[in-house]
């Protein structure tokens, strides 16, 4: 018994020693933390003054005017989605227009039937009732805790393009005409005022849609002109559609504003989230905001967008050289990693989608000048 008493005493003397260093080095990481967390909630930047803000965008309209505001107001799922067949109709970036009216012909059953369909009509009626205001300007609100139903207006417009064309296919030209001009000149409206970058991508791409609209009803309505019995050329519709599509011009379809836009919705996101008003309740939220230095934050915001606005500007010149990543490196968490892992979401795509929306707005604008040429001919052609 003695002897095994002798030999465990060591044995309880090592695991001491053991618990003892484990406390030691469990405290002194714990110390590390402490100091971690209150040199990220002590060492903080200024804020820097901003770059732009929202009175740099263009001034809205009165809401009683704005078709936009009241489209929003009821937009909540929105309409069925149509098969790829009908949406494909008036997809620009597929060639061979020139069959796009025999292919309404054919499909001309489908698009009755779908646009008849008793939860489709109200929104035709809702979106076609907002067109005809005198404006359809984005006032979205930049607000991080605000959300616009973007996506809903791009397909409730895919509606209501294939009704108008289910009225042409029924000879019914002047309606038809009449009803595509008004929703290109609401295109142009929502072009001139478009407030982010995916905004500004769905209004360039719903004005393409609907002057391809156009062109496959001309294509129908030159057809019927050709009738013994056809009547005389309706000059008030076609002068209506070169009317609207006169108004899509480059110094409306400002891609700067878009990143203005950006600039201030992301501006606000920060300080919102450097306040708690984005907290949702848990640990990691309160944690997430210690660890938020706000003013180095915005002051990379601010030379992060600086060249992003240049080259939205002009963007035929030199794209901005890539960033390196903030969140990288050995150290990069200790100080301000909220803020960096933040930044570094931005201006990858940013710069991509700036050059892509470029290119959708040169096609835009080359669509835009073919059909006021169309029209002009139209016009001269049957003086």
């Amino acid at each position: 018994m003695t002897r095994k008493s002798s030999s465990g005493a060591p044995q309880r003397s090592l695991v001491r020693r053991l618990a003892v260093a484990v406390a030691w080095i469990a405290g002194g990481l714990a110390a590390l933390a402490v100091l971690w967390l209150l040199s990220n909630a002590l060492l903080r930047t200024p804020d820097p003054p901003p770059l732009f803000q929202e009175s740099d965008l263009p001034a809205l309209p009165p809401e009683q005017d704005n078709g936009w505001v009241s489209f929003q107001a009821q937009a909540r799922r929105g309409p069925a989605t149509c098969s790829k067949e009908l949406h494909d109709l008036l997809d620009p970036s597929i060639q061979g227009s020139a069959s796009r009216w025999q292919s309404a012909r054919d499909q001309r059953g489908s698009i009755v039937e779908y646009v008849s369909d008793a939860r489709q009509v109200p929104w035709i009626r809702l979106l076609e009732d907002a067109m005809a205001k005198p404006f359809f300007a984005d006032a979205c609100p930049i607000d991080p805790g605000t959300e616009c139903a973007i996506m809903v207006l791009y397909r409730t417009h895919d509606v209501l393009a294939l009704d108008v064309l289910a009225r042409g296919l029924g000879g019914d030209w002047k309606g038809a005409l009449s009803s595509s001009a008004r929703m290109l000149r609401a295109d142009a409206s929502y072009l001139a005022s478009t407030r982010e970058l995916v905004a500004q991508m769905v209004a360039l791409s719903i004005a393409h849609r609907s002057m391809v609209l156009i062109d496959v009803l001309l294509d129908g309505y030159e057809e019927s002109l050709t009738a013994p019995e056809a009547a005389s050329l309706d000059r008030g519709a076609l002068e209506e559609i070169a009317q609207a599509a006169e108004g899509i011009r480059l110094e409306r379809i400002d891609l700067k504003r878009s990143v203005v836009a950006h600039y201030v919705w992301w501006w606000r996101a920060i300080r919102d989230l450097s306040d708690g008003r984005l907290e949702g309740g848990r640990l990691t939220d309160k944690v997430e905001r210690l660890l938020l230095d706000r003013g180095q934050t915005l002051v990379a915001l601010n030379e992060q967008t600086v060249p992003l606005a240049a080259y939205a500007a002009n963007p035929s010149g030199p794209e901005p050289p890539e960033r390196p990543l903030a969140a990288s490196g050995a150290f990069w968490w200790l100080h301000n990693p909220t803020g960096k892992r933040l930044l570094d979401g931005l201006a990858s795509w940013q710069v991509r989608r700036i050059r892509d929306t470029a290119k959708r707005r040169s096609d835009l604008l080359s669509a835009a000048e073919a059909l006021t040429r169309r029209c002009g001919t139209m016009l001269e052609v049957r003086r």
